[in-house]
């Protein structure tokens, strides 16, 4: 994971290869914590060799599809690592996914620090009762957003199973502001950067993931009055 991250870092990468880039990522870390964290049953499969023999029954543990797990994309950065794990859990036979997103962004003080976090709205489902809730989020800095995040599903109510914050890179900030409000938060990440600039942004860190993920925020398109009606 080392390896793909180190490319995702560069500043000279593409959005496609960064794209791909941070999709295998997290379905190498989407599969590290499942194994870790998601809860198992034991089931039989019959297999084709039923056909002619009565012995022809896999029977084993396999991951628990019945946990509900509710997929948090805070947007912009998570909106991939979102979309990548569901895509993944479908993968495993997951029927019961639910993504959830959530428009916020830092807000600074006059000096450019960040002083809090800004939710512009959200699309979530009512509640999280028994499910595990999944956090993907490139680059976990200040802890700010993973923080207000869980906040609204506190503020929802019900119960979850288990929190889990999935990171391509986080801070010690970060964590420790996580694990002050929330401490039973799992956390998984790739990588720990020691350090932020005087803005907060990750260092080395790896840029502006929204940016590199979704393109230029300030890109403008033209040729729009063409285009319509």
């Amino acid at each position: 994971m080392n390896t793909l991250l180190a490319r995702v870092r560069s500043k000279d990468i593409s959005m496609d290869e960064a794209r791909r880039l941070v999709r295998r990522l997290y379905s190498l870390l989407l599969y590290t914590i499942m194994n870790k964290e998601f809860d198992r049953y034991t089931i039989e499969v019959p297999t084709s060799m039923i056909e002619h023999n009565p012995k022809g029954v896999w029977k084993g543990p396999v991951t628990d599809f019945r946990t509900p797990v509710v997929v948090t994309a805070v947007a912009r950065g998570g909106l991939l690592p979102g979309d990548a794990c569901v895509d993944e859990l479908a993968l495993y036979g997951y029927k019961s996914t639910r993504l959830d997103c959530i428009m916020m962004n830092r807000t600074t003080d006059p000096n450019g620090h960040v002083n809090g976090v800004a939710v512009q709205g959200r699309k979530t489902g009512n509640s999280v009762k028994g499910a595990i809730v999944l956090y993907p989020d490139c680059m976990v800095a200040t802890g700010g957003s993973m923080v207000r995040a869980r906040d609204i599903y506190e503020e929802m109510g019900g119960l979850a199973k288990r929190h889990i914050v999935a990171s391509l890179i986080c801070t010690p900030k970060g964590v420790k502001t996580i694990w002050t409000k929330y401490p039973d938060t799992i956390i998984y990440t790739v990588n720990v950067d020691l350090e932020l600039d005087e803005h907060d942004y990750i260092l080395p860190g790896a840029g502006d993931m929204g940016n590199k993920l979704n393109g230029p925020s300030d890109l403008v398109i033209t040729g729009l009055e063409q285009q319509t009606t």
